[in-house]
């Protein structure tokens, strides 16, 4: 087994009771062989930033490997080439624990191809030791890295996650390495030695978007797309919210990168036609959306592009921690990008508790709700009594539950988990603490308030007067907007509720001093709606009207029956109706339009001409 060193001196060396931590200085284009020959044993390597290098220098090194990486998408894209053929001397140990082949796994494990390198995500890795290749080997001859090493943490909704510390620890060599590191509070990694990688200087510049509406802006911000001068790749973990965004858009040049599942299609619905299974070049558009699936350790090759990251604290899925998921998102193009775009509202809480007290806090509560437990439990049994069930699952966030005796056991990992959630949820509670978690992952942050006009609170207790103004003052803040960076700030209106869109084509229309003069009352604006359409239209009637029968004579029936058919075609209603009717047709209505409408007679029958036009 080849043994990884670092080959520079650190800047700063640590001395702890238990290990070493090594700080080292590189440039920010320099890469992770520039610091080791290979990755070393028995290591947490925070590597400072996304793409230097570190499964790479795994894929090179001269030692059989397993990688374990967070998700399909990884693997994938690591280990099949562009015409889905995977690479040589590699193996992929995934899918369902009855499709798994043990003899072949076992077969490519002992043959003599050299410095093989098998593929799993954390869920797959326990299959890996039921192969039936010798223990004691594995656990010495076969390096584990365990690559993207926060998702286990971060991803907390795979819960089977979790299941690769069982056996990893039997290992003697092992690496976790990220650009965005968790701080494992398990001892079983106080042996641990740490490398953490700085830079001379920042590792990009972000532009954070503070505001209320967020995916509002992003619409806006889609659709001046124009604007941005190569590809748009939008990091955006909800598919729902991707479908809502392409409808609002009406976009038809765009790519949707997710994971494939029938639940996802279905709500994908008429834009299931744009998912796409991987992402490569033969794949994007202009438009790319990418979920969680895609937001780490993949190499996007994209000179010029605009990357865009969504938050949202008011929907779980998009409460995306700041300081792992994502600074990976903005990590994936290996080229320089236009921009780096982060849209985000905030919780508006004046609060900011440090690492060490969010996990002290969680320690306790686990602490106690687990002596809890084993104290109920104990009751149970002394009473000859079931165990309450809602307490025991309760206890599933904190522990592991004994099979037979149904005590709890601590579970750092578990806990580990909550203590990153509370954490990285405490980001999003001001703008600031935004901007300064990504200063802490090395990037520049520029800090933007890009508030948007706010959308009416409208309130059953309102009268219909009311509900129209305040909707007009909405437009109308529409129309005082710098169109410089947003060129269609206008549909905006889009965003209206749906029964609120006649007061918007009434605006639309009349504009604010006419509402504003007729005291927004519905009657009125209605009836100076309809008489503004009604004048428009006459012209478009006149003119049709006198193109086909010029000066033609028209009994009365016969006039009606035309200007009926013509009041239809070109929606001229009754102004004074509360209901859309289309106006009664009479002769007379005629008369303003023409300069000489007559009344005559044809073979002593009433009627009427155009004497001139």
């Amino acid at each position: 087994m080849i043994q990884g060193i670092h080959i520079i001196e650190p800047k700063q060396t640590i001395n702890h009771e238990t290990k070493k931590e090594y700080i080292f200085e590189i440039g920010v284009e320099d890469y992770l062989d520039r610091v080791f020959d290979n990755l070393p044993s028995n290591s947490l390597i925070n590597k400072g930033r996304c793409g230097i290098g570190g499964t790479y220098m795994e894929l090179k090194a001269e030692r059989n490997s397993i990688i374990i990486v967070p998700t399909n998408g990884i693997i994938d894209n690591k280990c099949y080439d562009e015409k889905g053929v995977l690479k040589d001397a590699f193996y992929v140990v995934r899918g369902k624990l009855k499709n798994f082949d043990k003899e072949a796994l076992f077969t490519f494990m002992s043959d003599e191809t050299k410095h093989k390198k098998i593929f799993c995500t954390p869920e797959s890795f326990f299959k890996i030791m039921l192969c039936g290749f010798p223990i004691s080997e594995l656990y010495c001859e076969w390096f584990v890295l365990i690559d993207e090493s926060h998702a286990v943490i971060t991803d907390n909704y795979r819960k089977d996650m979790l299941k690769v510390f069982e056996n990893v620890f039997d290992f003697h060599h092992i690496c976790f390495i990220s650009a965005t590191p968790y701080k494992f509070s398990s001892p079983k990694l106080d042996r641990f030695n740490e490398y953490k990688i700085g830079f001379n200087d920042i590792v990009g510049t972000v532009h954070v978007y503070s505001t209320i509406y967020v995916h509002e802006l992003l619409f806006l911000l889609l659709l001046n797309s124009g604007k941005f001068p190569g590809r748009v790749h939008i990091f955006l973990n909800s598919v729902k919210q991707i479908a809502w965004i392409l409808k609002k858009l009406e976009a038809n040049d765009c790519s949707i990168f997710c994971k494939e599942d029938t639940e996802n299609m279905k709500t994908l619905d008429e834009f299931r036609g744009y998912f796409r299974d991987r992402p490569q070049e033969d794949f994007f558009s202009k438009l790319n959306f990418y979920t969680s699936k895609y937001f780490e350790d993949w190499d996007l090759i994209d000179k010029n592009a605009t990357i865009i990251i969504v938050s949202d604290v008011h929907n779980i899925t998009l409460r995306t921690g700041v300081s792992n998921k994502c600074i990976q998102a903005a990590g994936r193009n290996r080229k320089k990008s236009n921009q780096i775009i982060h849209i985000t509202n905030n919780n508006d809480i004046d609060e900011f508790k440090p690492f060490n007290l969010v996990n002290r806090n969680n320690k306790l509560t686990a602490g106690s709700a687990i002596i809890c437990q084993n104290n109920h439990i104990k009751e149970c049994k002394e009473n000859a009594t079931l165990p309450d069930k809602d307490i025991v699952d309760a206890m599933d966030k904190y522990a592991d539950i004994d099979e037979i005796s149904h005590m709890a056991n601590e579970n750092t990992f578990k806990i580990d988990r909550l203590v990153n959630t509370d954490f990285c949820n405490q980001e999003y509670n001001k703008p600031e603490y935004i901007r300064n978690a990504w200063q802490n992952g090395g990037f520049k942050a520029i800090l933007l308030d890009k508030g948007l006009p706010v959308l009416p609170n409208y309130d059953k207790r309102q009268n219909v007067s009311h509900k129209i103004k305040i909707t007009a003052i909405f437009l109308k803040s529409l129309e005082q907007i710098d169109k410089a960076e947003f060129g269609h700030y206008k549909d905006y209106e889009k965003f209206l509720p749906i029964e609120f869109n006649y007061v918007r084509d009434i605006y639309n229309e009349l504009g604010w001093e006419k509402m504003e003069e007729l005291n927004f009352n519905l009657k009125s604006i209605r009836a100076a709606y309809r008489s503004s359409k009604n004048a428009k239209s006459y012209v478009l009637i006149m003119d049709e009207y006198f193109e086909i029968f010029k000066n033609e004579f028209h009994t009365s029936g016969q006039l009606q029956n035309v200007l009926g058919d013509l009041y239809v075609k070109y929606g001229v209603l009754d102004a004074k109706s509360t209901k859309d009717v289309i106006l009664n047709p009479k002769p007379g209505q005629l008369k303003s339009l023409y300069t000489k409408f007559i009344s005559t007679k044809k073979d002593g029958v009433n009627g009427y001409r155009i004497d001139k036009f």
